[in-house]
């Protein structure tokens, strides 16, 4: 990663599908919080976004580094005339082959029999390693201590019970719009389990008019931060009352830390475990993707 250490990109950018592009989104949920203030867009389809930074740096995300859409996106970058500054993340296949043939800076670490979701602390810590070179002052701490996975076993396995045979909406502030985002897709691809998310104000302003009328079997999760500013919380547990009165069952989860950094693991270390057992309870392989893997497989 020596070549990124004298850049000063004027914006980053994170590409990146499904699982392996999650630790883009808890970089640009954690911003603030770890210092950097560089501009982050993250870009989850086929080839290059219409960049307007002058100076960027492109971060190529793919755990298992055969990522259609990624691989697309690294392959039109190197083919540009004007060079852009580059650097992949990586446990193999043709994102590490393409990385190193080309000499472009490299993340690579073993994949562990892990999914692209089950990685994401590797992968974050893995994007931060790479923005440590152009941003040293960035304040990233240790949980190695703080995190206690097996503390959250018994809240999971409650969560799962009352979830099973509901489709959760999962709703947070907008500073915690990641964890909703990777709360759904641990949902979805671990429990096999439609779930939905939102932030909020936004929702107030239309998703909450859809249950004038009708009781769908929805089940309402709000992801609560003690931090977040007055009108939100207010709003929030009015918000609660009329989803209650209109039959929707409704949880309300306190995110738990000392920081955002720290509430977010723990948030995350439940989601997985929620969604584990959820799957323990449909009897549905928890690593299994069949749908997916399906339309991968499409050219």
């Amino acid at each position: 990663l020596f070549k990124l250490k004298n850049l000063k990109p004027d914006g980053i950018v994170v590409v990146g599908m499904g699982g392996s592009g999650l630790a883009g989104n808890v970089l640009l949920g954690l911003a603030k919080s770890i210092g950097l203030k560089t501009p982050i867009l993250l870009w989850k389809s086929y080839d290059l976004p219409d960049i307007d930074f002058k100076k960027p740096l492109i971060i190529f995300m793919s755990f298992s580094g055969n990522t259609a859409e990624t691989v697309s996106g690294f392959k039109k970058l190197l083919a540009f005339k004007k060079k852009m500054a580059m650097a992949a993340i990586t446990t193999g296949g043709e994102l590490k082959r393409m990385a190193e043939a080309h000499n472009v800076p490299l993340v690579s670490f073993n994949a562990q029999n892990l999914t692209a979701r089950e990685a994401l602390g590797y992968t974050y810590y893995a994007l931060v390693k790479v923005l440590r070179k152009l941003f040293p002052f960035l304040r990233i701490q240790d949980f190695s201590r703080q995190i206690k996975p097996l503390k959250f076993k018994n809240q999971a396995k409650k969560l799962a019970a009352t979830i099973n045979r509901s489709i959760p909406l999962i709703y947070t502030d907008s500073n915690y719009s990641h964890l909703g985002y990777i709360w759904k897709i641990n949902f979805n691809e671990t429990a096999k389990h439609p779930a939905f998310a939102n932030s909020m104000p936004e929702m107030y302003h239309n998703e909450i008019t859809g249950f004038e009328k009708q009781n769908f079997h929805f089940l309402a999760l709000f992801l609560k931060d003690a931090a977040s500013p007055k009108p939100i919380v207010k709003k929030t547990a009015v918000t609660e009352k009329i989803l209650k009165n209109s039959g929707i069952k409704t949880i309300g989860l306190n995110l738990t830390g000392k920081n955002q950094e720290e509430k977010t693991w723990n948030s995350i270390i439940l989601s997985h475990l929620t969604s584990l057992y959820l799957a323990k309870l449909k009897k549905v392989n928890p690593t299994q993707t069949r749908f997916t893997d399906q339309i991968k497989m499409t050219k």
